[in-house]
């Protein structure tokens, strides 16, 4: 499977200003997304890193499939264009390993800042919340 360009999806990151909440989000998404918004587990102001990411993917050329979502038991909700997003880390941590295999190099180190300096790609936390199953990004070498 080819992999995602990294450019086009992060040139269609949504921007966190213009959507700053999950409402914002998923109103701009429509279908689905928009009618879960006060659904258990959602809320106004839910977390969105996997939705975001999943909106670029779908925006930037390389778009989630659902049916390899559902093969690794990762949940979507279908927007009004017909594009599907996974709302959850763990489970689009699932998809993209399907997809795009495992970490070539998976860093526990503490702190990892001189691991990925310089480095670009999709960057992925496992912490121990209450609220999240962790936090999912891109990262262009400096930021994410």
């Amino acid at each position: 499977m080819s992999k995602p360009n990294f450019m086009r999806i992060w040139n269609e990151f949504p921007d966190h200003m213009k959507y700053p909440t999950m409402k914002d989000l998923f109103t701009w998404q429509g279908g689905q997304a928009e009618r879960n918004i006060y659904a258990k587990g959602f809320g106004a102001n839910g977390n969105t890193c996997a939705s975001r990411l999943s909106i670029a993917f779908n925006r930037g050329g390389w778009p989630i499939n659902a049916a390899v979502a559902a093969s690794v038991g990762a949940r979507t909700l279908k927007t009004a264009d017909g594009s599907h997003i996974i709302y959850n880390v763990e489970e689009l941590g699932k998809y993209l390993a399907k997809r795009l295999g495992k970490s070539s190099k998976p860093d526990t180190t503490i702190p990892f800042d001189s691991e990925i300096k310089g480095k670009r790609g999709i960057i992925v936390f496992k912490v121990n919340w209450r609220n999240a199953t962790g936090h999912i990004a891109l990262f262009n070498g400096q930021t994410y």
